[in-house]
């Protein structure tokens, strides 16, 4: 249920400084300051809506302050590279590569990236980033880099090791039949070697809902009140696999803290912000959130064909980073869009 809480959270936010504005206008003066005290407090606690307006609009992206073996840019693309958005530029595409190189990024990590999909932008993105890795076995994650990578290491849930993990799994399973349950998912870690330091990339694809998926198995027929119960069991059960991923993640973040490795976390989380699989990355704030401490409004970075809108893709890092600016890229290459992040190591 907190989850859904956490999808609503924006606009509970809006409605309720609504209110607090309206009892100000009304010379209401402490009952207006203290529901947005509480609204204040609970944005706060969700990490939903940041209003870094002074840092958000002074940072420049011309690197016009830090010099390029200061700063480390890295770009996360959801790219879906297996639906129609693709399609129209698989063969020829320019645009989409011309935009990512533009942005100037050190190292771009893509997700949903297939390679027997994407043989012509990748011998483009070779030119510039002459250091890839990508998931052998799932095909899903790749890592372009101006610098030399090294310790690939693909990430696989193992359901018999963990009691917990083990029965969220069946929870989900119980809760919804239909969807496609997986013994493994599609993360993986990379170290980035810079000339005068190196960072440990994890990059992630956390499980989807499958609602699209689900819905194309059941009959056209199916009630209005049947299909919102089987969005509600999607949600829940995406949300119980994404919490075991999570876990594992953090597992593997707490283990490159005890060797002092700067780490950064980023990707298609499938969650936002607020929700429980965050929650348990933000675990010991071991991990910072990019856009909570550098962006300033929702951040949405998933439109679904202009219809919804929410911000499932982030950026998390170890406090032995500085961050130094985060931006949402509007373009409409996929059903996402790119986030970029500008770091310098301390």
């Amino acid at each position: 249920m907190f989850d859904f809480v956490a999808i609503s959270a924006p606009y509970i936010l809006i409605a309720v400084a609504f209110v607090g504005l309206v009892f100000l206008s009304f010379r209401k003066i402490w009952t207006g300051l203290i529901i947005l005290l509480c609204a204040w407090a609970y944005n706060y606690h969700m990490e939903c809506i940041p209003l870094n307006i002074f840092s958000y609009y002074a940072s420049s992206w011309s690197d016009n302050g830090d010099s390029r073996q200061e700063r480390f840019r890295i770009l996360t693309y959801n790219m879906y590279s297996a639906s129609d958005y693709y399609r129209s530029v698989k063969e020829d595409p320019r645009d989409l590569y011309g935009f990512l190189i533009a942005q100037d990024a050190d190292v771009i990590v893509l997700e949903e990236y297939y390679p027997d999909l994407c043989t012509a932008l990748r011998d483009s993105l070779l030119q510039h980033y002459p250091y890839l890795e990508y998931q052998k076995f799932h095909c899903s994650n790749a890592v372009y880099s101006r610098y030399p990578l090294s310790n690939w290491h693909e990430m696989e849930v193992k359901l018999e090791e963990n009691a917990l993990d083990k029965y969220k799994f069946a929870k989900a399973k119980d809760l919804d039949n239909l969807r496609r349950m997986e013994p493994f998912r599609y993360n993986a870690s990379v170290t980035v070697n810079l000339p005068n330091d190196s960072i440990r990339l994890i990059t992630c694809h956390l499980a989807s809902n499958h609602y699209d998926q689900i819905r194309e198995i059941q009959c056209d027929t199916v009630s209005y009140k049947t299909r919102i119960k089987t969005h509600i069991k999607c949600v829940v059960a995406g949300n119980l696999e994404r919490e075991v991923e999570a876990r594992y993640v953090l597992e593997e973040v707490k283990d490159y803290r005890e060797k002092k490795v700067k780490t950064i976390v980023l990707g298609d989380m499938n969650s936002v912000a607020g929700s429980s699989p965050l929650k348990i990355l933000r675990q010991g704030d071991l991990l910072r959130n990019a856009w909570w401490e550098k962006g300033f409004g929702l951040g949405l970075s998933f439109h679904n064909h202009r219809v919804m809108y929410f911000r499932l893709d982030h950026v998390l890092y170890s406090r032995d980073l500085t961050l130094k600016k985060i931006r949402v890229a509007d373009v409409d290459y996929s059903d996402h869009k790119p986030v970029i992040a500008d770091f310098v190591s301390p």
